[in-house]
């Protein structure tokens, strides 16, 4: 189990190599021989999510399915009731092409009552992006609005980080910034770094010749913030006019004067990017 940790993660670090294979080929032969390990099998399958997003080979995504249906017909998995397990099933629908399919998984993920904050940022992105999905852009709105409005959503800083960011890609700044304001008077929601990366995102939005100096600095203050702190030996992110990048989570670089931020999962609603000029 241990080679096939080592062989998993080679696979996720270099998608585009022999080294996705190998771990394959290891580790359904492994789980042929040992089929009682779920958890090699869960590794397995999300291993096949990551790479097939970079290969984009659909004949991953159906031996992920094949993988997925043996964990949700095991009598000693949870099944219809994992969280996980579910959010891997949308994956792979979106993989597949199947929103409207990846949408059915991400609400019976939610619907358990114990599904993580993102995924009800990655339902809101899915409704947003795919216009096959009916209503879609309604639907999207109509969640995000949920998360402001309920009472066991409006003091999250992360339901309301979501929100926010909705708010922010529909261009309604005004309703942005009323969030921001009140989220930034959550609890903790001054000191959270993807709150301060909304708000710099916020800065980046609806720019004019005019506002733009002052909307740069400001947008560069408040993701200086949200990387602190950073080792006193090391310098800030650089930053430039041309280019905008800043994201949390910075290791200590091999060079100070370039920091590199530590790997994270794929998602819109972690980090603040976006290319100016």
């Amino acid at each position: 189990m241990r080679l096939l940790n080592i062989l998993f993660a080679q696979a996720k670090a270099e998608p585009n190599t022999k080294a996705p294979d190998r771990a394959f080929d290891a580790a359904v032969k492994y789980l042929s021989q040992f089929r009682d390990h779920p958890a090699e099998r869960r590794k397995l399958i999300a291993t096949y999510i990551q790479v097939a997003r970079q290969r984009g080979e659909v004949g991953l995504v159906n031996s992920a399915r094949e993988h997925l249906a043996m964990l949700f017909n095991d009598p000693k998995v949870t099944g219809a009731r994992d969280v996980e397990l579910l959010e891997m099933a949308a994956d792979l629908e979106i993989l597949a092409g199947n929103p409207n399919k990846a949408v059915e998984y991400y609400r019976e993920a939610i619907d358990t009552g114990s599904a993580p904050m993102a995924l009800y940022g990655r339902l809101i992105d899915v409704y947003w992006q795919y216009s096959d999905i009916p209503d879609g852009k309604r639907k999207a709105d109509a969640l995000a609005r949920d998360l402001i409005q309920d009472n066991k959503f409006k003091n999250d800083v992360a339901a309301q980080v979501i929100a926010t960011r909705h708010r922010i890609r529909r261009g309604d700044e005004k309703s942005a910034r009323d969030l921001l304001s009140r989220l930034m008077g959550l609890p903790g929601g001054a000191t959270d770094p993807e709150a301060l990366l909304t708000a710099a995102q916020l800065e980046l939005t609806g720019i004019t010749p005019q506002t733009r100096d002052a909307r740069l600095k400001a947008a560069q203050e408040w993701c200086e913030k949200a990387v602190r702190p950073i080792p006193k030996t090391c310098k800030p992110p650089c930053f430039s006019p041309k280019r905008f990048t800043c994201k949390p989570g910075f290791r200590k670089p091999s060079s100070c004067s370039r920091a590199r931020p530590a790997p994270s999962r794929e998602s819109t609603t972690t980090s603040c990017s976006s290319s100016i000029g």
